[in-house]
């Protein structure tokens, strides 16, 4: 995050998640991952904040199956997040997150909740 005047922040994030699901008859397992690549601005609210962000996803899949089956693919995709959340005491951040990854009329929403510790690298806090 990069400060801009007094309550708003400009904002770089990314990460890696990774989803495993095994098929019904345990006859193949489906690993997902997703890696976001996106810049927003966060803005403060007495302690809430609201934090849009756009960008690319890199979005890959990998099958297994029995009788040595396997195959992958791996696309890019716009994708957008929405999180608003609340910070207690300047340090400790509590946080709901949309993200929405589209492609090709398909769409991949991910709903996540956070808890985190804010610290600085140094500069001004």
């Amino acid at each position: 995050m990069y400060g801009i005047g007094t309550a708003g922040q400009i904002t770089f994030t990314t990460g890696y998640s990774g989803f495993k699901a095994k098929g019904s008859t345990d006859d193949f397992k489906v690993t997902m991952r997703v890696i976001p690549l996106l810049a927003g601005y966060r803005h403060h609210f007495n302690g809430f904040f609201a934090e849009p962000q756009i960008g690319y996803g890199i979005y890959g899949m990998k099958i297994k199956g029995d009788d040595d089956f396997e195959g992958s693919d791996s696309e890019g995709a716009f994708t957008w997040a929405a999180t608003v959340g609340y910070i207690f005491n300047k340090q400790v951040e509590v946080s709901a997150r949309y993200q929405s990854g589209s492609k090709d009329g398909g769409n991949i929403p991910l709903f996540g909740l956070r808890v985190g510790y804010n610290f600085s690298l140094g500069g001004n806090k």
